[in-house]
């Protein structure tokens, strides 16, 4: 919670002593503002390729209903648990 005090007291007082007028400030803060959120977006995107590259394109979604056993078919080295084991 100070982090976040201390953080927004600074913003503040940074934004009260800059040398710029304040449509230029806004501007220039509208501008890193919009860089920011293009990056986030780049990251975002190389984030889920990477994500759907390294997710097995052979492995077909397995329905709610679906048995264990059906599960374990379906994933590749993975067994259906015993009888003992499930109750």
């Amino acid at each position: 919670m100070g982090l976040a005090v201390g953080l927004a007291a600074g913003v503040t007082l940074g934004l009260l002593a800059a040398p710029m007028r304040g449509s230029a400030m806004r501007a220039s803060l509208r501008s890193r503002a919009d860089g920011a959120l293009d990056r986030g977006l780049n990251l975002l995107d190389e984030g889920r390729r990477a994500f759907n590259r390294s997710r097995p394109s052979e492995a077909a979604p397995v329905p709610l209903t679906a048995t264990l056993g059906e599960m374990a078919q379906t994933h590749p080295g993975t067994e259906p648990l015993s009888s003992e084991a499930q109750s």
